[in-house]
């Protein structure tokens, strides 16, 4: 029989084609298509295997790591890598879940340096990095646990407790120590304090420079009579003196209305209308309230009526203040 034609019974030649290499790794799976002869000036079945792209493959198998990585892993320098891949192996989707977990291991890392998180961390990566930084600055759990108080030797007009609320909100959010929270308030009360006190010493340069403009060198002689015109007024009108005293201070148009007031009072006429010459004093006058019958006021004192009797004593304790401030 011819060579040429094989028989039924003797095996097929074999062929550089017929059989497919067997897999060094079933990570990387091998084509199963036939490879070509190679011929000059083409490519080998070693190049065409390098460029082609390997199909899908799994970290996992089973409920477990794949063979030949847990393979890969066997040593104990692996011994932390190994736990962190099993910890998902029983996961719906192990590859998937390895893959977030490996992400929130990388915030909570950054979180236990104290990096700043991405604008993108989760929620809860946010919420523990700003408890463990409560934790490091000693910050209370809630923004009125500062328990914020006057500062020592601040004027209470200078301390507003509905402030330094709505900055405890704000240092609690940033999870500020409570020494820090106590310097900045005590800082803010202070520089408002010096602040005031520099706008009040503007005040009392501008008040005098206005006042030497109007008086000139009789400026200190004006302010006595000034003085003088607080009680003058507050006996004509029964404002308290402490009130008027307290309007005119700095105010160079008050200044100059009471002491015009006081000059007026004791040169023009007597507070009662009379003229200044006249022979009975604020005294005497207060006097004959009691005693003279001629007087407006007497019939009132006499009554015996509540009202009217008010009415006489009002009158006369006007006098009176009016003597003590005028000497008249």
């Amino acid at each position: 029989m011819s060579e040429v034609i094989p028989s039924a019974s003797s095996p097929a030649p074999s062929s550089p084609a017929a059989a497919a290499p067997t897999p060094v790794s079933s990570l990387i799976a091998a084509s199963t298509a036939p490879v070509a002869p190679s011929s000059p000036g083409s490519s080998s079945p070693a190049a065409a295997a390098a460029t082609a792209q390997p199909s899908a493959f799994s970290i996992y198998a089973e409920g477990g790591l794949h063979p030949d990585l847990a393979k890969l892993v066997a040593g104990d320098e692996f011994k932390g890598a190994r736990s962190v891949l099993q910890k998902y192996a029983k996961a719906e989707d192990p590859n998937k879940a390895l893959m977030l977990g490996l992400s929130n291991l990388n915030y909570l890392a950054s979180q236990k340096g104290l990096e700043p998180l991405p604008a993108d961390a989760p929620d809860a990566v946010k919420a523990e990095f700003e408890q463990k930084l409560r934790k490091i600055t000693g910050a209370p759990e809630k923004p009125e646990d500062y328990g914020f108080k006057r500062p020592e030797g601040v004027p209470e007009n200078m301390f507003s407790e509905e402030y330094a609320n709505e900055v405890s909100k704000i240092l609690h959010k940033h999870s500020a120590s409570p020494q820090l929270a106590k310097d900045l308030l005590a800082f803010d009360a202070t520089f408002g304090q010096q602040k005031l006190e520099s706008t009040k010493q503007g005040v009392v340069q501008a008040a005098r420079a206005e006042l030497s403009r109007v008086y000139g060198n009789k400026l200190d002689s004006a302010l006595m009579d000034a003085e003088r015109g607080i009680d003058i007024a507050s006996g004509l009108t029964n404002i308290p003196a402490d009130s008027l005293r307290q309007s005119a201070t700095n105010n160079p148009m008050m200044i100059q209305l009471l002491a015009a007031i006081k000059t007026a009072t004791a040169e023009d006429t007597r507070a009662d209308g009379q003229p200044a010459g006249s022979s009975r004093s604020y005294i005497e006058q207060a006097d004959a309230i009691m005693t003279d019958p001629s007087n407006p006021y007497h019939g009132d004192w006499k009554s015996g009526d509540t009202a009217r009797q008010g009415r006489a004593s009002a009158e006369r304790q006007r006098l009176i203040k009016l003597h003590l401030a005028t000497g008249r």
